[in-house]
């Protein structure tokens, strides 16, 4: 707590620092950092890693900090980037006190406007300046829309707001300033952004482990965060206690889902890996004689209880000896609010308002306090950063998961490796088709310990069925073909099949049905199109009435009578694009009118694999068949 006001200490255990007219109060469990230079200040308070320097020494930090200060903002910023830890920072330069906190406000920080009050609880402020409750926020939300917050950077108390990240805040006008980002950001490749982290976020596993004199936990699930932050901590698991909880019931038939996936997954894991590990039952409608004191006190520390019950476990069961890892944040890197609920493409208060709850979209209050919340923090200023993103890091991560953390602050302080602007960029820094498909977590998984691909994520689905899903699913989706025709014509797509036939007995000569897909291409690159097709019917009597045809931009490459080979057709062709786009054709045509003997299903064709590549000028590539009957059609403009 920081604050001007004449007040006692708010517990016996804390200690407190003058700070000019300013006392600072804080519990001694925090590692408390003072630097001076003349007037000016800075206090670093909680624990901290320089992914950098590669140091968690809160003295070097904090000087360099202040050093930076004492150039210019930006230096500042710059090396606050690369802060990971929990913490926050005070600071006095030229008379100006600014408050911040870590990357997502992994200690939360509230402040009252009308005082100088600023806390790490909603209560400590309330209590202090005798707040009154706020009437624009309604009890009655967290029942019609659920959630453990409330809208934007607002508290059920009048004047009493949240601190955000990216955002410091001005003591003197208690204005929230934006200092992050400072310019766009600029797309990388995914194996190149995966290489960073991984590097970052091994230096600070070496760091924990050998400076950090607590005893380590990780709790342990079947999801994308765990298993990618578990493929990072590989050379120091021995050092590890990891554990996972799952829910018990009087009634056996209540179960979560999730968690018996991540009972099963994980005891396969911790079997297979040699993990010191535990599973710890959650009783969930057992309650102890003490759970209701237990709840008055809890409550005064959050504004909305997220779960008790577990905050209670992990208080019997852990100490503040012990640090708990944990991977919540990294679902700023995976496109969450886009990937569930349709939004546009630029912030607007009805986007907003569903990120909070899809039952809130048309809320006008709630849309009220979100313009509002969206204003205060200067939501315009994020440069080329998708807005849903950055809300999702500031308002979601920034305030309910900070909330959620006092819950176990109880009993443990929590690591977040991956709790750095500088880390979190970098995860933000590939296209939205690589956030949508977790690409930067499936390749850090794979490239530091590619073993643990072998499980799935979220899923009790045997590995080798997933594998044969990848061999089957191997190419392009099948399902993308189009057809064009003169004739009527049958199809079924899937996603590695696509079969096709003329629907007539009859066929006549002429008649024809065509697949086709379009490929996107660079003028005057090279690419190879690798081709397995079949026709099944093979009878070489009845040769001379239809045959299967394989085009690239119109021309005829390669041709086969239907009845001559039933097996399937590897066809390689490669080409020099002319054009941004190139055309693959596959077409069954009547060569001369056919007798009534259900032909059209005899000239069934099937499509069962196309992969397209770029490659290098190599003069080893050819035109190929694997059917000992198909024909090169001569062509003057391949």
């Amino acid at each position: 707590m920081l604050t001007d006001l004449d007040v006692e200490v708010p517990n016996s255990m804390w200690q407190k620092l003058s700070l000019g007219k300013f006392n600072l109060f804080y519990d001694p469990l925090n590692k408390l950092e003072l630097s001076k230079n003349g007037e000016d200040w800075l206090v670093l308070l909680g624990y901290t890693i320089d992914v950098k320097n590669n140091t968690s020494d809160t003295c070097f930090i904090a000087e360099k900090l202040l050093a930076c200060l004492n150039k210019s903002d930006n230096e500042f910023y710059d090396y606050l980037d690369y802060l990971s830890g929990r913490h926050i920072i005070v600071y006095q330069l030229r008379g100006e006190i600014k408050v911040l906190s870590d990357a997502t406000g992994l200690k939360s920080i509230v402040y009252s406007k009308n005082q100088n009050v600023i806390a790490s609880h909603v209560n400590i402020v309330k209590d202090l300046t005798r707040a009154k409750k706020d009437s624009k926020i309604k009890d009655e939300w967290k029942k019609e829309f659920g959630g453990y917050y409330i809208p934007g950077h607002y508290t059920p108390y009048e004047n009493i707001y949240f601190l955000t990240p990216n955002t410091y805040l001005d003591l003197e006008t208690k204005k929230a300033i934006r200092f992050f980002p400072r310019e766009n950001l600029n797309l990388k490749p995914v194996k190149e952004v995966a290489e960073l982290i991984s590097e970052s976020v091994r230096k600070q596993f070496s760091i924990l482990s050998a400076d950090f004199d607590k005893k380590i936990i990780f709790s342990l699930t079947a999801g994308m965060d765990s298993r990618t932050t578990l493929s990072l901590c590989k050379e120091i698991t021995n050092e590890i206690d990891f554990f996972t909880y799952y829910k018990v019931f009087k009634e056996d038939k209540k179960r979560v889902k999730s968690l018996e996936i991540d009972k099963h997954v994980v005891e396969d894991i911790v079997y297979n890996l040699g993990l010191k590990h535990s599973f710890l039952p959650l009783r969930v409608d057992e309650v102890e004689n003490d759970f209701s004191d237990f709840v008055k006190i809890m409550s005064l520390n959050s504004l909305r209880p997220h779960n008790f019950k577990l905050a209670k476990f992990y208080y019997e069961k852990f100490s503040d000896e012990s640090i708990h890892i944990r991977s919540n944040i990294l679902e700023i890197g995976r496109y969450f609010y886009r990937e569930k609920i349709k939004l546009p493409r630029e912030l607007t208060s009805e986007g907003m308002a569903s990120c909070y709850s899809k039952n809130a979209t048309d809320n006008k209050s709630i849309q009220g306090l979100f313009n509002e919340y969206s204003s205060h923090v200067n939501m315009k200023d994020i440069y080329n950063y998708d807005p849903y993103d950055i809300l999702y890091w500031e308002y979601r991560m920034g305030i309910w998961h900070a909330q959620l953390l006092l819950e176990s602050d109880v009993s443990h302080d929590t690591f977040i490796p991956f709790n750095s602007r500088h880390i979190l960029k970098l995860f933000l820094s590939v296209s939205e088709n690589h956030k949508k498909n977790y690409s930067v977590f499936k390749e850090i998984t794979s490239s530091n310990w590619p073993i643990l691909d072998y499980w799935g994520i979220n899923t009790i689905e045997k590995p080798i069925d997933r594998i044969n899903e990848e061999v089957d699913n191997y190419g392009l989706d099948l399902k993308e073909f189009k057809f064009n025709s003169n004739v009527s014509f049958k199809f079924k797509k899937t996603r590695s099949s696509n079969k096709f036939l003329i629907n007539k007995n009859d066929p006549k000569k002429g008649e024809f049905v065509e697949c086709y897909y379009k490929l996107q291409t660079k003028v005057e690159r090279d690419y190879l199109i690798l081709l397995n097709v079949r026709s099944p019917y093979e009878n070489k009597k009845n040769i001379g009435r239809m045959k299967y045809q394989v085009l690239l931009n119109e021309n005829v490459f390669i041709e086969e009578d239907i009845s001559q080979w039933g097996e399937s057709n590897t066809i390689s062709i490669p080409f020099r694009a002319e054009e941004s786009s190139a055309k693959i054709s596959i077409r069954i045509v009547t060569i001369r009118d056919c007798e009534k003997w259900n032909w059209g299903r005899a000239g069934t064709m099937i499509i069962e694999r196309l992969i397209f590549r770029e490659v290098q000028t190599d003069s080893s590539f050819c035109i190929s068949t694997s059917s000992p009957f198909s024909k090169r059609v001569p062509n003057i403009n391949k």
